[in-house]
């Protein structure tokens, strides 16, 4: 399927971690056999999906973002079910989004393998999903945690010194330090698939595509089943102890089906509710929400995508 039609903007947000003057120079280069002719250095958060929708009312075709998850999870957003294609290019941290649609994780393997022709192109149309919780009614790109992963987002959030020092390492202290305080006191998950009966849970996630996140290089797939379509995945852990989400996590790396009894989960195509009491923190695509009594996620709008040009 051939590419979008109309000139193209590259959106940077220019605190991401690898986003540099010669990264920022290259993706321009890389753009420019698409008609790039908008270049928006982003504000901050909040800010970048004004932008796209802006752009994309002046007729742009295709969206390239240079950033990490937060921004390409705000320009997709800002996308879902227009015609205009997006392009992830990685230059966070992480950059789970880009990853699991068949991009490298560094800029430079990334532009190798951007399209050259415009018209032979590649688009993907990926279902995304749609969270409602307290005031948030958003897209949602990557993923959703109920509970432990969320707990784990808003301690690391609340200490950015430590997230940049540490990166990655700073989620593996929050986790186990989330674990911890939920095997003393979990929370307990009231969820409803598609209707059936509740099932009672500590924890929850759901994802639209796979694998759930990284940590380094190595995938962590810890919502099987998950690939873009129109379901969605999810899991829950009904017994939240240590050993449980240990489990959980090491079967994830070792890349294999868990073996943990605790753990529940399958895919839905109409929708998911999670009811709390105490309310339960909430974090989607990486962002703390805060913490809800209630919330639902559903299927949500189609992005058009660009995937790398196929090596010969």
């Amino acid at each position: 399927m051939s590419g979008g039609h109309g000139p193209a903007a590259l959106v940077i947000n220019p605190y991401a971690t690898k986003a540099t003057t010669q990264a920022r120079a290259a993706a321009v280069q890389a753009l420019e056999p698409f008609g790039l002719e908008r270049v928006v250095i982003s504000r901050g958060p909040g800010a970048v999906a004004e932008e796209v929708k802006a752009a994309v009312a002046d007729g742009v075709g295709m969206v390239a973002s240079l950033g990490g998850d937060g921004t390409v999870a705000e320009v997709a957003g800002a996308l879902a079910g227009t015609d205009t294609v997006a392009v992830p290019l990685p230059s966070g941290g992480t950059n789970v989004f880009t990853r699991s649609v068949g991009w490298p994780s560094d800029l430079a393997s990334a532009l190798s393998v951007m399209p050259r022709d415009p018209q032979s192109a590649r688009i993907a149309n990926l279902r995304l999903g749609r969270l409602r919780a307290g005031n948030h009614d958003r897209v949602v790109v990557i993923n959703i945690g109920f509970g432990l992963d969320a707990e784990t987002v808003h301690w690391v959030e609340a200490h950015p010194g430590l997230k940049r020092r540490l990166r990655q390492l700073a989620f593996v202290i929050g986790a186990w330090r989330s674990a911890a305080m939920f095997a003393r006191e979990p929370p307990r998950l009231s969820i409803r698939v598609d209707g059936a009966e509740p099932i009672e849970a500590a924890t929850a996630l759901v994802a639209c595509g796979s694998p759930y996140t990284y940590l380094g290089r190595r995938p962590l797939d810890l919502v099987p089943g998950a690939a873009f379509d129109d379901e969605l995945a999810w899991r829950a852990l009904v017994d939240m102890n240590l050993r449980s989400a240990s489990v959980a996590v090491i079967d994830a790396l070792a890349g294999r089906e868990s073996t943990s009894t605790a753990l529940v989960g399958g895919r839905f195509s109409s929708t998911l509710t999670v009811q709390s009491e105490p309310a339960v923190a909430i974090q989607c695509d990486g962002e703390p929400l805060g913490w809800h009594s209630m919330a639902t996620v559903e299927p949500g709008p189609t992005l058009r995508t660009l995937l790398p040009a196929q090596r010969r």
